[in-house]
């Protein structure tokens, strides 16, 4: 700008003098007008960097939509996975399954193997005594823990051929017939096992005392005899009543048989008679038959109510536990 100011009084100062002065001094007028578009280009090299300024300003702005779509990526795994089927939190949870399946498309191989091996092992068993001894009276001291773990042998088979097919074929005992004792399945089945002891001993009380009117004996009392009286062979006899076939028996029938049934969508309440059918004609006692099958009904009344043969099994123990408490009392020493 100043280099612009300077040419205007020299201009002036020619003009009040001669004439060629003044012509000499009109000249510079055009270099006068250049020097504008001179500086016009430099008021453009000047302004010209706000462009590249603003240029900058998207750039800077641009990044924060990246930052932005980060976020969620970082967040993502978070939040889905417990949402996430395909997680591998929920990939790993039917693995270890907390109750029962609704079936046992097994159930009736495993019923058939237990009842089975039951049967068989009984007929072995029973020629090989039949072959010692004739009666309990018969049998001499040393072979009576023998004969009496020979006795309870065939029990363990009611439980061991759906032990195995559960092993193989399913998840295992614990999962497949729900073998738990929560606080439900203690209250349940001591309530269920109360009432099969009253109702147990209300009818064999009726029974024996109209119908055949003289006292019929039983398992218990022949398990008794054979132990030649309060013994240690009785009392591991009595624990193995009251611990082991509660067990055993429940895995068969309401474990194995009813999982069978429920597989094949039988209604529960067809489930439950039938089950306490099976139960009562599994122990050979024709007097005690009708007993046991309301007895089998109050049973599974814990089963069907849980879902789980925990709860049947403190029921059937503690339907046990009275006769082998009063047995061993009775016992001669």
């Amino acid at each position: 700008m100043p280099g612009v100011e300077s040419p205007l009084p020299a201009a002036d100062s020619s003009a009040l003098g001669a004439g060629p002065s003044a012509t000499a001094a009109e000249s510079p007028a055009p270099a006068v007008e250049s020097t504008p578009p001179a500086v016009e280009p430099r008021t453009r090299v000047v302004g010209s960097p706000a462009p590249a300024v603003e240029s900058i300003t998207p750039a800077v702005e641009s990044t924060t939509p990246a930052v932005e779509s980060t976020t969620p990526a970082v967040d993502s795994p978070d939040l889905a996975a417990p949402n996430n089927p395909a997680a591998p939190v929920h990939q790993t949870a039917p693995a270890t399954p907390i109750g029962p399946p609704p079936g046992l498309p097994w159930g009736f191989i495993a019923f058939f193997a237990g009842f089975g091996g039951y049967y068989l092992i009984s007929l072995v068993i029973t020629g090989t005594v039949a072959a010692v001894a004739v009666s309990p009276d018969s049998v001499s001291s040393s072979l009576r823990g023998p004969i009496v773990f020979l006795a309870l042998l065939p029990n363990l088979f009611l439980g061991l051929g759906p032990a195995v097919l559960s092993w193989w074929r399913g998840f295992g005992p614990r999962i497949d017939f729900g073998i738990r004792f929560t606080r439900e399945d203690l209250s349940v089945g001591f309530s269920c096992g109360i009432a099969a002891l009253a109702i147990g001993l209300v009818i064999n009380y009726v029974l024996q005392t109209f119908v055949f009117r003289t006292k019929q004996p039983n398992v218990a009392q022949e398990l008794g005899d054979l132990s030649g009286g309060r013994s240690v062979w009785l009392a591991v006899a009595l624990l193995f009543v009251v611990f082991v076939a509660p067990l055993t028996e429940e895995m068969l029938v309401r474990g194995a048989l009813w999982g069978a049934l429920e597989h094949y969508r039988v209604p529960r309440l067809m489930i439950l008679p039938l089950t306490a059918l099976v139960f009562a004609f599994l122990h050979q006692e024709p007097t005690l038959t009708l007993a046991l099958f309301c007895q089998g009904l109050a049973l599974g009344t814990a089963r069907m109510r849980t879902g789980r043969i925990g709860a049947s099994m403190i029921a059937h123990a503690t339907n046990n536990v009275v006769p082998a408490v009063v047995l061993w009392v009775a016992s001669k020493p």
